[in-house]
């Protein structure tokens, strides 16, 4: 099982001082990567439902809504360069990269820039979008956004794995005659499918090294992983190092919560063991957004102490 801390960089505590010291602090307590995820712009209010958190079981308050002016949300390839350059051996994650609201050649080029300044340490999760009113905003439209993700991304694969890119599609045609330079470091970057809707699963079965989900407990990836590979068999595909990773909120304290690593350490160690025989290969730590920074170090702290020793 590998494993990966967030670092807020939209709401709550997302901040300078967040991003110094939990990044490092992830880093030094041993996690395989830090992730960030991905908004541009938020709308004063949504009547869109959250796809993962809206109804899920555990009542989160995702719901449609407000947000205050005073919430930053920072562009995340700036700050994954940021982030690459306060570590050293730390893998950077996104999860996940809104793919059809930029320019894909444009997104190809910035995320083999950071790659290759970063050695090799990027991680891409990719999904369609949520927030139709951040498509708006962007000039972007938002009907065939699943069709316009599928072209985009394999639309940056021919321009990270092939040094004379050609490319013709319904939304992009790639002129003649481009090169596109630097490639990434491992001639490509690894995408992990972000969703938990059945296009989701399909997406990750046809082009994904990986499926990234949220909020999903361990039953639920059981029944994911049997219909990924279900699929993978479908598409000639073979799962056996395919990446499978939830996003899983983890509080340790001492009376229990409603959510499955919510609790004392043997709880969260117990949910980690359910996850780990569901299939789960990668667990990613998300805290709660009411968390300051020092509340988040306390977390990392609590679980490299407290819960690590319990999976050994």
């Amino acid at each position: 099982m590998r494993f990966g801390i967030s670092v807020p960089n939209f709401r709550g505590p997302a901040s300078l001082e967040t991003f110094n010291h939990v990044a490092r602090r992830g880093e030094e307590a041993g996690f395989d990567d830090i992730w960030i995820g991905d908004h541009i712009v938020m709308p004063k209010k949504t009547d869109v439902e959250h796809p993962y958190f809206g109804t899920n079981q555990w009542g989160s308050d995702y719901r449609p809504g407000s947000w205050s002016g005073d919430i930053p949300v920072y562009e995340p390839f700036t700050l994954m360069g940021y982030l690459a350059g306060i570590t050293e051996r730390v893998g950077i994650g996104i999860g996940t990269l809104v793919v059809p609201i930029r320019n894909p050649v444009e997104t190809a080029k910035m995320l083999a820039t950071v790659d290759v300044l970063s050695g090799g340490r990027i991680i891409l999760g990719v999904g369609v979008g949520w927030l139709k009113e951040e498509f708006a905003a962007l000039g972007v439209p938002w009907e065939q956004r699943g069709r316009r993700t599928d072209e985009y991304l394999a639309l940056m694969q021919e321009l990270w794995r092939n040094p004379e890119p050609e490319f013709s599609g319904q939304f992009y045609d790639l002129p003649d005659g481009i090169w596109f330079e630097p490639r990434p470091a491992a001639g490509s970057i690894p995408i992990w499918v972000g969703g938990n809707s059945p296009a989701a699963l399909r997406r990750a079965a046809r082009i994904g090294d990986g499926w990234y989900g949220v909020d999903v407990d361990p039953s639920g990836v059981r029944t994911i992983k049997d219909e990924l590979t279900h699929l993978m068999d479908q598409n000639d595909r073979d799962s056996s190092g395919f990446i499978c990773s939830v996003r899983v909120d983890v509080e340790i304290k001492d009376r229990p919560g409603v959510k499955p690593a919510e609790g004392p350490a043997e709880k969260v160690a117990e949910a980690i063991r359910e996850y780990e025989a569901a299939g789960l290969t990668h667990f990613q730590m998300a805290t709660s957004p009411r968390l300051s920074t020092d509340g988040i170090l306390e977390q990392i702290d609590r679980f490299c102490e407290q819960v690590e020793p319990l999976l050994e």
